[in-house]
This record gives C-alpha cells, structure tokens and sequence, in this order.
C-alpha cells in the first residue's frame, strides 16, 4: 500500500493496526516479522520495492491487487482518512 501524506488523516498507532490488520490478511499471520511502515519521499510513477511484488505510488492510495479482489480499498480509504479505526474483513 502506499498514500501520499497529504491524504492520511489517522493516527500512526492507527496506522500500525492496519498494518497487522493487512499482514494477517495477506500472510495469516500477526507477528510482526517483516512488517513495516515507510515514510519516503517519492513521486507518482516511482516503485516501491517489497513483499507481494512491491508496489506503486500514485496520486492517491494505492492498494496491493490482493486487496481490491477483496473488495477493502473502500475500508482501507476510510481508515487512512481518519473516518474508520480499522478494516472489518
């Protein structure tokens, strides 16, 4: 996942749950090994090197392919923006 900070309107604690949140979903696990939360200076059309094949930046919030198939862009935007604690799938 990756989000321009202009958008993230959460918490870092927040931030962090969703992480773990994210993990176990992708990785049925929720011990912390791997995880990480980045804060880089890049620009829309860079790559982002990582699990699950890396990712992009965009304008907006980018979100792994696993995650559109289940349908969380929508809970994870909500949380970024500060209206939500956490994804609820």
């Amino acid at each position: 996942m990756s989000c321009p900070m202009k958008l993230v309107n959460c918490s870092k604690e927040t931030l962090h749950t969703l992480l773990k949140d994210l993990d176990t979903i992708a990785w049925d696990c929720n011990d912390g090994e791997g995880q990480g939360l980045y804060y880089e200076k890049l620009f829309p059309g860079d790559g982002i090197g990582g699990g699950m094949g890396g990712g992009d930046v965009e304008e907006g919030l980018w979100i792994h392919e696993e995650f559109i198939d289940l349908q969380l862009y929508d809970e994870i935007h909500e949380v970024i923006s500060g209206n939500k604690e956490r994804i609820t799938k």
